[in-house]
């Protein structure tokens, strides 16, 4: 098994509507020693207006977004795809990467014509640091050192958490954050071996999903402003998609909900405090058997006698479990499709006669791409790829498809809805202008420097 620890730099927080502009690799066996590694960066794609603040937290220039010397966006997420596809199997793990740039990674892969789940598919699996460091915070207490706010609040953050163990490190660089993550990684492993290969397991839906059948009772975990763990039993699991599985927290008494109707078990779903909770089991969750969790974390409220009998209760209805599936199957309503293709990325597979043209769009010159535009049927990747020669090679465009395409890039920049669900120019320069009040000296030039940038930003 071999890991690949990675990190991204983006242009701001909605992977749908941002992109990548920097992204640090390295390839570890399984002992985690370093084989290889990679940086890559790119260029700002053309309707897309960066985050002032995110450019400030990494430290990214306007110039290093126009360097005519670095790839486009679509020949950097190719050079990615063809590493990593390279490196696999692996496990892809970075600081909350499944969390945030796992779904950038997707979008980038998505809207440049490469397939998007090469993370989770063909013998690669994925995993989590920060959830790892929380979990191992939970529970194997001294393993690391977790660093503490003014207000006394725990602070996972990884430059925090980096400084509190030792660790050098760069912040807010893509291979900065990685090697950190690495580091992290290592002294867990190291001081944990035990903790750490029983998370590890979670990389795996398949493995999730049998400790959850098998075993009568377990302690699950989750984040939020602070940490939270129960005792839960498997309870039910959509019949649609096995990655939603339903479990029970053993606080409470089964009879009470054993007889509800599918409908009221919705409300059950939906309700806070949350009963029976959703385990996505191909997120990575953090789970543990009950042998290894100090008693500490779960209090009294989870009496190991009485929480068995509930769970054999449960385990023991079937017609229950069968309705708690069919309640998180129906817990959504259906929604209507997003009018936005970036938005649609999980609204179903490309067909195989796509998928052959999307890997030969990549190999051809510009020309031959504007003919296979034509020959691509799913409606999300002929506009992906549309915009693709737009930005590379529009002289191959028809003067209608550039009129609309210039329509949409200018309405990209300087769109008028305040709703619209990506960053416009206006909203970029009212950020800019507040971060300035902010700052003094270098970093106020820079920021000045940078909106002059974005007020010259045209179609």
């Amino acid at each position: 098994m071999t890991y690949i620890f990675y990190d991204t730099e983006t242009t701001g927080l909605k992977n749908e509507f941002d992109q990548i502009l920097q992204l640090g690799a390295i390839k570890t066996d399984e002992e985690l020693n370093e084989i290889d590694r990679i940086v890559l960066r790119c260029r700002l794609l053309p309707h897309v207006v960066p985050s002032p603040r995110a450019l400030q937290v990494s430290r990214t220039t306007h110039s290093m977004l126009i360097d005519p010397g670095l790839p486009s966006y679509r020949e950097f997420m190719s050079a990615i795809h063809a590493r990593f596809s390279d490196w696999s199997p692996s496990v892809f793990i970075g600081f909350n990467t499944v969390s945030f740039d796992e779904n950038f990674l997707r979008q980038g892969f998505f809207q440049t014509l490469h397939p998007v789940y090469l993370t989770n598919t063909d013998g690669n699996t994925r995993a989590d640091i920060l959830k790892i460091a929380r979990a191992m915070h939970l529970y194997f207490p001294g393993v690391i050192t977790v660093p503490r706010n003014e207000d006394g609040k725990e602070n996972f953050r990884l430059e925090k958490l980096a400084s509190a163990n030792g660790i050098s490190h760069k912040a807010h660089d893509a291979m900065g954050d990685a090697e950190a993550t690495l580091a992290l990684a290592r002294k867990m492993k190291n001081e944990e071996p035990e903790g750490w290969n029983t998370l590890l397991n979670w990389r795996q839906k398949r493995n999730v999903s049998d400790f959850l059948y098998e075993r009568e009772m377990v302690s699950l975990s989750d984040f939020f402003a602070r940490s939270y763990s129960w005792v839960v039993t498997y309870c039910g699991i959509n019949p649609e998609i096995d990655s939603q599985i339903g479990v029970f927290d053993l606080a409470h008494e089964p009879e009470d909900y054993m007889n509800l109707s599918v409908n009221e078990l919705i409300d059950v779903l939906n309700d806070s405090p949350k009963i029976i909770r959703i385990v996505r089991a191909n997120a990575f969750p953090v789970l543990m058997p009950l042998e290894m969790t100090p008693g500490s974390l779960l209090g009294e409220k989870y009496p190991a006698d009485l929480c068995s009998e509930r769970a054999r209760t449960i385990r023991g209805n079937f017609d229950f479990q069968e309705r708690v599936g069919e309640a998180i199957q129906l817990r959504y309503e259906e929604r209507s499709p997003s009018p936005y293709p970036e938005k649609q990325i999980y609204e179903g597979f490309p067909r195989r006669e796509d998928e052959r043209l999307m890997q030969e769009f990549h190999s051809v010159g510009p020309g031959e791409r504007k003919i296979l535009v034509d020959q691509i049927q799913d409606s999300r990747l002929k506009e992906f790829a549309l915009r693709l020669v737009y930005i590379e090679s529009p002289e191959f465009l028809s003067q209608t498809e550039r009129t609309t395409l210039e329509q949409w890039h200018s309405e990209r920049l300087f769109s008028d809805d305040p709703n619209a669900p990506w960053l416009t120019v206006r909203k970029a320069l009212s950020e800019i202008d507040a971060l300035i009040d902010e700052n003094q000296g270098e970093e106020r030039e820079r920021l000045e420097d940078l909106r002059g940038f974005i007020r010259n930003i045209r179609v």
